[in-house]
């Protein structure tokens, strides 16, 4: 089962978070922003594109599904990072 995107159907206009003109906005002069802040987008975009490919290697590599116990790291072993449900 293979998700085809001409099969599903959309979000309607007033569920979406954004519309099309928030997300198309102007890009910024390259004379006018400071060197750093640019830096700073640039890493903070690297971060978050690793972030997501290990994160899909890590379901790749793993034998079973519920194997996330036998790695120490995961929040799923730890009961600590559990969302508490109750008071």
């Amino acid at each position: 089962m293979s998700f085809n995107p001409l099969q599903e159907r959309g979000i309607p206009l007033d569920r979406q978070l954004r519309n099309w003109s928030e997300l198309n906005v102007a890009p910024y002069r390259k004379e006018d922003v400071h060197p750093f802040s640019r830096c700073r987008g640039i890493v903070a975009n690297g971060i978050e594109v690793e972030a997501v490919m290990f994160s899909h290697n890590m379901r790749a590599t793993r034998s079973t599904p519920t194997s996330s116990a036998a790695w120490p790291w995961s929040a799923g072993s730890r009961p600590s990072s559990r969302r508490r449900t109750t008071g």
